[in-house]
């Protein structure tokens, strides 16, 4: 059991594309939370940071020979890492608090799934210049390709 959440700080009516939030992940070992850190620069620019996360994440599993990948969240102390496990199935989420092994398969597909909800959520109603809205289209577009290609 793997899940996946995105959440905003903002509490007003308008969406910004820059707006602030949190990841957390949580499995049956335990959680990793962006708001677990109690610090005051523990909060990511969420909009761009799940895209770039979601990218790396791609490309991390499609490549064999990467073993590692370390995703820093914009604008945050936040990261993670993530560790292939010998038979590449597996991966290692961790910060220096925490450390959990998932099912890289299913913590994409969780993944994307929270992703799709929290842009449906909040992408028709962004505020801004349209670029970081554009990058997230972009992203579903090609997670659909690398879906399909990949996971199926």
């Amino acid at each position: 059991m793997i899940k996946v959440y995105f959440s905003l700080n903002s509490t007003h009516t308008d969406v910004h594309e820059f707006d602030l939030g949190h990841i957390n992940i949580i499995t049956k070992e335990g959680n990793i939370s962006s708001k677990d850190l109690n610090k005051k620069n523990s909060d990511m620019m969420i909009f761009i940071s799940i895209s770039n996360l979601l990218d790396n994440l791609m490309d991390f599993y499609s490549t064999k020979n990467r073993k590692k990948y370390t995703f820093f969240a914009v604008d945050s102390c936040f990261y993670l890492n993530f560790t292939k496990l010998k038979n590449y199935k597996k991966i290692t989420v961790s910060t220096k608090e925490s450390s959990l092994d998932v099912d890289f398969k299913e913590f994409l597909i969780v993944f994307f799934k929270e992703l799709d909800r929290f842009c449906k959520q909040y992408m028709f109603i962004m505020v801004g210049s349209g670029a970081v809205k554009e990058d997230l289209e972009y992203t579903l577009k090609e997670w659909d390709k690398f879906k399909s290609y990949y996971l199926n």
